[in-house]
This record gives structure tokens, C-alpha cells and sequence, in this order.
């Protein structure tokens, strides 16, 4: 693979690592979370970083919904949304309980204004805002029985969530309800879903299998595993399928994988600490612990 590497973000010596993040290449904004419950906003021109928030326990999960506002997601199940254009306004939207039961793995917007949780014991929980309101569906989706480590949309359409016993199931969102379309599964523990377009999307697993999932048909609302590969040598972490729709990169603990769709042919690159992946065009970033 002929890769050169550079840094655009060094976080400084010592400073917590980083959990999860989110990069808007568009504002030349990195925003991470970190062990230590910090939110961080970072220029990657500069290096320059604000600290937007912070708490006593781990981010979870960081998601963007597209209005300029994010929703930050805590191991503690505290549930913040920041507006990036008034950063001083933050809404809580469930208080931190520190229990099993109430850690939030994943957050996603389908919409501006509807917002997804995922936690444990399967537990997918809709918030809709109306005015200055949060209204929270306390009955939730209904479609999992174990913790919910994986979630992505596309076109606020279509929702695909996997679980820890490799469930995945795919969502219709329409009318603002959820209905399920669509259930399958693959072997092992699904930490992260990214889709391509309505009819593809993949899957990477806690052992570093990755699946790509196809539909059947351009009429029928069915997926299936057209694809496996199984090279990681560490813990898998997170998926990103290019633009193209030509490259599928997924990261582990220790290293990059590049699956080329056309060939098939994979190769890695060692990385330690991979986090998220972001393609832009010809570009790859990378968000390990300690930077981009």
C-alpha cells in the first residue's frame, strides 16, 4: 500500500486520550471525547483546542446533527446536546445514573430533529424535539435484547443497529416512527455499521471480521452477507466505506485495513489505537487516541 502518513492533530503530552470523535472537514473541526469525560473541539489548521465540556466519566459516543449541534453521550448515561454556535447552551437530556443499565454506547441523528440512543440490554431510545422541548420515547425500539454497540443511517431512511451477539437489525424511519424492515446476523459482536447507499452497507465485528451486507433486490427491503474478510490481528473498532463506494476501510487497536471492492485484495497498515475513520475523497483520517 503506498501510504504517506502525516499528523494534523498531535494532542498535547499527557492530555487524556481519546475515546471517540467526530471530524467536520467543512468547519476544520476535530471534536473528540476522552476518558476522562472531556469534549473537545480542535482546529486542525492550528492545533488550537476548546474544551466544551466536561464530566466524570468516560465519552461514549460523539454525533453531529448536521444543524451545527452535538450530541454527546457519557459511560455514566449522561446525555448532552451542545449547540457548536452557542457553546455555552447545553441541554441535558437524561442525567448521569452510573449503572449498568443506563451506560449510552452509541447516539445518532437521523434528523435534525430526532435523536437515537443506544444503551444496554437492547434498549434503542427515540428523543423527538418540539419547540424548546425534548420529548423522550420511554417505550423505545423494540428490536434488540443486548447491548447496542453499533448504529448509522442513510438518508435518515434507513437505520441498521448491531448488538453484542451479532444481530443486526434494519430500520425504516418515516411519518417520525421506526418500523423494522429487516433482520439478519453475522458472528461475533458488532462495534460499528456504516452504509454506503440503501442497498450496501458493512459491519465490523470485535474480532476485526468485516461483512459487507448488500440488498437482494433494488424492490425488496432485504440485506445479505455478499462479503467476509477476515485479516485484523487486533480488536475491531470502526468501518468507513468511500465515497465511491470502491474501498472499505476498517480500524482495529493496532492497525488499518484497506479492502479494495473491485479486486478484493486487502492490505493493513500498523496504527496503534484507531478510533474512527473519515474518508474525504483521496484523503483518509485517521482518529487514534492520541490524535489525527
Amino acid at each position: 500500500m503506498d501510504v504517506k502518513l502525516s499528523t494534523k492533530v498531535s494532542f498535547p503530552k499527557d492530555f487524556p486520550q481519546a475515546t471517540t470523535g467526530i471530524l467536520l472537514l467543512e468547519r476544520n473541526t476535530l471534536i473528540t471525547g476522552h476518558e476522562n469525560g472531556f469534549l473537545v473541539e480542535w482546529n486542525i489548521i492550528d492545533g488550537s483546542y476548546q474544551i466544551l465540556l466536561k464530566s466524570d466519566s468516560p465519552v461514549t459516543t460523539v454525533a453531529y446533527s448536521g444543524s451545527n449541534r452535538i450530541a454527546v453521550g457519557h459511560h455514566s448515561g449522561g446525555l448532552f446536546v451542545l449547540d457548536l454556535n452557542d457553546k455555552t447552551k447545553v441541554e441535558t437530556l437524561r442525567i448521569p445514573k452510573y449503572s449498568v443499565n443506563s451506560r449510552i454506547w452509541r447516539t445518532l441523528w437521523p434528523t435534525d430533529q430526532n435523536l437515537l440512543l443506544t444503551s444496554t440490554y437492547g434498549e434503542i431510545t427515540s428523543f423527538y424535539e418540539s419547540g424548546e422541548n425534548w420529548i423522550e420515547n420511554y417505550m423505545g425500539l423494540k428490536g434488540h435484547s443486548d447491548s447496542v454497540f453499533s448504529i448509522d443511517s442513510i438518508n435518515g431512511k434507513y437505520i441498521a443497529t448491531g448488538d453484542y451477539k451479532g444481530r443486526i437489525v434494519v430500520w425504516e424511519f418515516g411519518n417520525n416512527q421506526f418500523s423494522i424492515v429487516h433482520r439478519l446476523g453475522v458472528v461475533g459482536n458488532i462495534q460499528d455499521i456504516c452504509w454506503h447507499n440503501e442497498q450496501v452497507f458493512a459491519a465490523i465485528t470485535n474480532t476485526g471480521k468485516i461483512y459487507l451486507l448488500e440488498s437482494q433486490s433494488r424492490k425488496e427491503k432485504a440485506w445479505q452477507t455478499v462479503v467476509e474478510v477476515n485479516v485484523a490481528n487486533n480488536r475491531g473498532v470502526c468501518i468507513n466505506i468511500t465515497k465511491d463506494g470502491k474501498t472499505i476501510f476498517a480500524g482495529t487497536d493496532g492497525e488499518i485495513i484497506q479492502f479494495d471492492l473491485d479486486s478484493y485484495q486487502s492490505e493493513t497498515i500498523d496504527v496503534s489505537n484507531v478510533k474512527r475513520i473519515f474518508s474525504s475523497e483521496d484523503q483518509i483520517y485517521v482518529l487514534t487516541s492520541n490524535g489525527l
